[in-house]
């Protein structure tokens, strides 16, 4: 029989999340039949800033009230960018790769500040961010420009300082996704990547952002569900002895919170079952496992722990130190009551935009059309593609006004233009008139921005290809990876701003008719 002590123990090492915007029946069965000590809040669960401080302080009301010692850490994945869980609470801030493009990691601290606030006001205290997977595979899936960049120590050098940025002001960083998820072309969301390299690539590659990040002294780090065949081929890093003890542990001497990535992830729940994971990654040295979503697999999770303590597969020793890491960082971040800086708050989308600003890159202008003398122009013709993103799918804050946004944004900078604006959908047999404007059109256009937010070739990107063969005056936006370069090679003219969020469209709007070209470096090489 599962004894309330046991309970209280196994629960102290989970983290589990819940849907709703208050604390519904789902999150109490966690916090008060469970004892989960450890909360992950996404996008839906933040409306407002009002609505998600109160479910905040319900949720530790609620934990006290069921005699939990210390608070719960509520943390969310606020990489900024495209990966941001915080809606319309707050302005948004650029991500890690644009972050990298102004070639300044004071940035980076300035991010992490802005953010910390940002999250304490919420009452958030643990930010499962910075990414610091070295990014030297333009075919990654599921990193890109969630990276600093493709040099280790540069991303080193970011990662570091965005993680004083979080933790000067109170909240716990989480560096990720140790050993490293750059050098995949497969997305553990959905299968098992593997990496074959050898040890001496892996130490002057992807373990160097990290073991800044363990001298900068973080507070957690995650795991990367992915199989590192040079020390364990048969087990992805999450639930591996030889990577979180005999590595992370002994070899670089990190003593702080091992939290796994989510484990209902395919890598691991279609490789190992979640529950049985949950079992093997503790006894690896994993201190907080990650359960993010349905009940009826955390519920599973909690049963498999504590049925393998009871049978001595697993040492409650083990489980015990867990425990007591997780307990540290509480007693170190989580009962101390600083004031947040509305003042700084209330400055953020000005400090945004100009962050964004000095992150656009021209990656190539043979034509030399930019800086825009706008005064020369007339009639511009915008080409988007009209193709929803991940993200946007999981943040209709950011599709809802995507396909006005840059219109509207021109209009402000240049109100004499006349802006043609095509928002272009993927060609079908059903599909009754073209969405795309005449070739006659377009040549007779003073400036054609095209926006392109996927590398593979498409018709948008055929279409591009036929203007620049025409000689017609394109500048070819690269909305979400500089990689995207690759479906429209022959562009005499492209710019990079590394994410479509609206706050970077906006400062893209800007830049493009500013007198200066943007001064922004790209982080990775392209071919």
């Amino acid at each position: 029989m599962i004894t309330e002590e046991l309970r209280r123990l196994v629960g102290s090492v989970m983290v589990m999340g819940f849907d709703g915007l208050d604390v519904n029946e789902h999150a109490r069965i966690l916090i008060e039949r469970h004892h989960v000590g450890n909360i992950i809040l996404f996008s839906r669960n933040i409306r407002t800033r009002d609505q998600a401080t109160a479910l905040t302080g319900r949720l530790q009301e609620w934990a006290v009230s069921t005699g939990q010692e210390l608070p719960l850490i509520v943390c969310t994945d606020q990489e900024n960018g495209i990966v941001r869980r915080l809606g319309r609470a707050f302005p948004g801030l650029p991500g890690n790769m644009a972050v990298a493009a102004t070639q300044d990691p004071t940035v980076a601290y300035e991010v992490g500040r802005l953010t910390a606030l940002q999250l304490r006001a919420l009452g958030i205290n643990m930010n499962l961010a910075p990414v610091l997977d070295v990014n030297n595979n333009p075919l990654n899936p599921v990193i890109g420009v969630r990276s600093y960049g493709e040099d280790p120590a540069q991303v080193a050098n970011f990662g570091a300082a965005m993680i004083r940025g979080l933790q000067d002001f109170n909240v716990s960083a989480c560096a990720k996704h140790f050993p490293g998820h750059g050098d995949t072309a497969v997305d553990s969301h959905h299968d098992l990547p593997v990496i074959a390299h050898d040890r001496e690539r892996l130490c002057t590659v992807e373990w160097v952002p990290f073991v800044r990040a363990i001298e900068s002294g973080i507070d957690a780090i995650m795991t990367a569900h992915v199989i590192f065949e040079a020390f364990d081929p048969m087990r992805p890093a999450t639930v591996s002895h030889a990577v979180l003890t005999d590595i992370l542990r002994r070899e670089l001497g990190f003593d702080g919170i091992i939290t796994t990535d989510s484990m209902e992830m395919k890598a691991i729940a279609d490789s190992i079952g979640i529950g049985r994971a949950c079992v093997q990654a503790l006894t690896a040295g994993a201190d907080m496992l990650m359960v993010s979503h349905r009940l009826d697999e955390q519920e599973e999770a909690i049963a498999a722990v504590c049925q393998a303590i009871e049978t001595g597969e697993l040492d409650i020793l083990r489980v015990q130190a867990a425990a007591e890491r997780v307990a540290r960082v509480k007693r170190r971040r989580l009962l101390s009551s600083k004031a947040v800086d509305e003042a700084a708050l209330a400055d953020t989308e000005r400090v945004s935009m100009d962050m964004c600003m000095r992150a656009i890159t021209v990656v190539r202008d043979v034509a030399g059309r930019l800086p825009v003398d706008v005064d020369a122009l007339s009639h511009v013709v915008l080409l988007q593609d009209g193709r929803e993103s991940a993200m946007m799918a999981a943040d209709p804050t950011i599709l809802e006004a995507r396909n006005r946004l840059l219109v509207d944004e021109l209009e402000r900078q240049a109100p004499h233009l006349s802006i043609s604006n095509y928002v272009i959908q993927p060609l079908t047999s059903e599909t009754e008139h073209s969405p795309y404007p005449s070739l006659e059109e377009c040549l007779r256009a003073d400036l054609i921005l095209a926006c392109v937010s996927r590398a593979e070739k498409s018709d948008l990107s055929t279409f591009i290809h036929d203007l620049c063969q025409a000689g017609a005056p394109v500048v070819v936006l690269l909305m979400r990876s500089p990689y995207d370069l690759v479906a429209v090679p022959d562009a005499s003219c492209a710019v990079a701003l590394y994410e479509d969020t609206p706050w970077m469209i906006r400062a893209a709007a800007r830049a493009l008719f500013a007198r200066e070209l943007p001064s922004g470096c790209l982080p990775v090489s392209l071919c």
